[in-house]
């Protein structure tokens, strides 16, 4: 049965029933340094992309959960069509802060998240015409600019200058007194939901995908936290690729800025997330794609596959994202070709070389980048799942005279070669006699790169 790729479960009262990773704990001591403080406080979580930070961020929710916290998870990607965050930050809270409000019945807590709504909604900017906004940064009146156009001597344009400055100073209180009001509701709203029954401090907001974002939004989100959300009793954590973010502050300021001194500002303490080990997640993706059945005739396949798989996936340094991608791949090969379970070793190599470089087959059949090369890549793996690399590459790429004066130096080697160099050389020639014995034509590998190229037709 074809089986396709499921989101991983993270149960509530079992956050890491499915920790492939060793994520626990990690959790746990950032769980316990959280606690720790009661003043505002925003910490990042950084990794590469595709390294599981999503997943980290849904178990750490979870385990702070099911310990009385109280959490919001924001995806800012998916909210970046909105012209200012705060717009669905403050939607985002509305389903967690009235969810508190009908549980508990406290009226306090009812009027404080009034005022935040109406407060954040005054904060939100009022549109004004683009050229106005550029040159005055927006703290003009409609009634101002009418007076500007109306300007015509040099006593007009002083009183308008005067109104603009008056203007300026009235706006800048308003909006500081609005901030200070925000601040405070939002504040006294946070103590409120803590203090109920079974209620645990912090208040933690996850937010997710900042660096997938427009970069403007995200520079915006960043600061709403700083100038709108930083109270005690309310943490942040960020979920971040930092090396995307920087490049989010670059092409918002320009290429001069240092991004790392500004999002200083905003991030008191980043924790980077370890690399995730293949050889477990080789485990993982292998049970939720329901693989054993591809395997049933002989399981001693599944275990050189599994291993074969972590071997070159740590060797090219592959994203857990991109590991999924490929298990998509193999799921389909092993699935459409009978009996190819058989050939583990070469299935993996294959997979894993073109999402590493996806034009790879392409290179090696028009010999503009050597076997060799491509095996240097691999020079850290186990000598057996070496020895398979080479073997498939030489069945898979070379033709012809190419094929025949490998296979004749092969030989060579095995025959003359010195002792490790000839015990090498001999293993390849068996690994390659097996591609051939296994099937009623010369050459697997060119089967299991045709299987491979029909895959390219699933989206």
């Amino acid at each position: 049965m074809l089986k396709k790729l499921t989101e991983l479960e993270v149960a509530p009262e079992a956050p890491f029933a499915n920790d492939c990773l060793d994520r626990k704990g990690p959790i746990e001591k950032l769980t316990a340094l959280v606690e720790s403080t009661e003043q505002p406080f925003v910490l990042s979580i950084e990794a590469p992309w595709g390294w599981g930070k999503t997943t980290f961020v849904k178990m750490w929710k979870a385990f702070l959960e099911s310990k009385g916290h109280i959490c919001l998870h924001f995806n800012a990607w998916e909210n970046d069509f909105v012209d200012d965050p705060l717009v669905a930050f403050l939607a985002e809270m509305r389903r967690v802060v009235e969810k508190e409000i009908a549980a508990t019945q406290k009226e306090p807590l009812k009027v404080h998240w009034g005022e935040v709504k109406r407060i954040g909604a005054g904060v939100l900017r009022k549109a004004l015409p683009l050229a106005v906004q550029l040159a005055t940064q927006g703290l003009l009146s409609q009634e101002a600019i009418k007076k500007a156009a109306l300007a015509e001597g040099a006593d007009e344009f002083g009183e308008f200058a005067s109104t603009l400055a008056k203007e300026r100073l009235a706006k800048y209180e308003i909006e500081r007194n609005g901030i200070k009001a925000f601040r405070s509701n939002l504040e006294k709203l946070a103590q409120g939901i803590i203090s109920k029954e079974g209620g645990v401090s912090p208040l933690v907001f996850f937010i997710d995908e900042l660096d997938r974002c427009r970069p403007d939004f995200a520079v915006a989100l960043l600061e709403r936290i700083k100038h709108l959300f930083n109270v005690s009793k309310v943490v942040f954590v960020l979920a971040v690729d930092r090396s995307q973010l920087n490049q989010s502050v670059k092409a918002l300021y320009g290429l001069e800025m240092d991004p790392d001194g500004y999002l200083r500002r905003f991030i008191d303490l980043a924790y980077s997330l370890s690399p995730p080990p293949p050889e477990k997640f080789a485990d993982v993706l292998y049970a939720r794609f329901g693989l054993e059945e591809c395997f049933r005739p002989d399981l001693g396949y599944a275990r050189i596959f599994k291993t074969a798989f972590s071997q070159y996936a740590r060797a090219l340094g592959l994203s857990l994202r991109t590991q999924e991608q490929c298990f998509t791949e193999i799921n389909i090969v092993f699935r459409i070709t009978p009996n190819i379970y058989n050939l583990p070793a070469a299935v993996s190599l294959l997979v894993i070389l073109r999402a590493y470089k996806p034009g790879i087959f392409r290179d090696l059949r028009e010999r503009r980048v050597e076997i060799a090369a491509v095996l240097k890549w691999f020079n850290g793996v186990e000598d057996w799942y070496r020895q398979w690399a080479e073997a498939t590459l030489i069945m898979g790429f070379l033709q012809g005279d190419n094929l025949r004066k490998a296979l004749e130096a092969l030989k060579q080697q095995a025959e003359t070669g010195e002792a490790e160099l000839k015990e090498y050389a001999s293993k390849v020639q068996g690994l390659i006699g097996a591609l051939c014995r296994n099937w009623s034509f010369s050459n697997a590998a060119l089967l299991i790169l045709s299987q491979l190229e029909m895959t390219e037709r699933f989206q």
